[in-house]
């Protein structure tokens, strides 16, 4: 039991600990979040009309993983604006990308540097969000572990057997609602692309696992509760110590 305990302690502070990773990083100065394999246009701004920098140069852009994709490069003016465009051949990863550069003239030269988000959707989640999400998984693990606790109580019953059996059930489907959640949210906040082969791979394991066990257990309650009507089904035609498997009394056996 304790096991189990630690076991659910761990799964909701990794939870947390990822949902809170935007909210953490939302500190930064961001250019904001973009879907993946789109163009991104990362622009900076320098001076004023009166008085607008002579050149804007990105000296790198880093990917998730901290490997650089491009550096040095110039980027296009417009007046005080400046843009480059970074083509969908290099967004592809998902993550917190980091820009950095700097900006001048004859007289002064300023650097800057900032990060967007490269996400499956484009959205980013907001402090709200993080927190309306890591409470509604929370909340069907407790419902899952209530619903497991008393199906097996229930199931000491055998009056109480056909109730036990809907709340397993209705357990295990909330475990596996509940693992696909955390794998919708842990994908969809910012892995790195190295990683989401792995990550799916586990979470089609754990799938394929849970669906494997509710199946074999569905299969032995069904096996066991025909038996149980078999046996109520004798004794309603033959009384009380007819044995079903040898189609003999039990007293005149001895």
């Amino acid at each position: 039991m304790k096991n189990k305990i630690l076991i659910g302690l761990f799964i909701v502070a990794w939870l947390i600990s990822i949902l809170a990773l935007p909210i953490i990083n939302a500190q930064i100065p961001t250019l904001g979040t973009f879907e993946r394999s789109t163009n991104v246009s990362l622009i900076q701004i320098c001076g004023n009309e009166t008085s607008p920098c002579d050149y804007c140069n990105i000296t790198s852009v880093v990917y998730p993983n901290s490997t650089t994709i491009i550096e040095n490069v110039v980027m296009a003016k417009d007046t005080t604006e400046f843009n480059y465009t970074l083509i969908s051949n290099y967004t592809e990863p998902l993550g917190q990308y980091l820009v950095n550069g700097f900006c001048g003239d004859s007289s002064e030269i300023i650097v800057w540097n900032y990060n967007f988000y490269i996400t499956p959707t484009g959205q980013a989640i907001t402090t709200g969000q993080g927190f309306a999400s890591i409470g509604l998984i929370m909340a069907m693990i407790l419902l899952a572990a209530f619903f497991s606790f008393f199906g097996f109580k229930f199931s000491e019953s055998e009056k109480l057997f056909p109730i036990a059996l809907f709340f397993m059930l209705i357990s295990l489907i909330l475990g596996v609602y509940v693992i696909h959640l955390g794998y919708i949210y842990s994908r969809d906040i910012l892995f790195p692309i190295a990683t989401e082969d792995v990550q799916f791979s586990i979470y089609l394991g754990i799938m394929y696992g849970l669906i494997g066990m509710a199946m074999i257990g569905l299969l032995l309650l069904i096996i066991k509760t025909l038996k149980e009507f078999k046996e109520r089904k004798s004794l309603i035609n033959y009384g009380e110590g007819w044995n079903t498997s040898k189609n003999i009394y039990e007293d005149k056996a001895k």
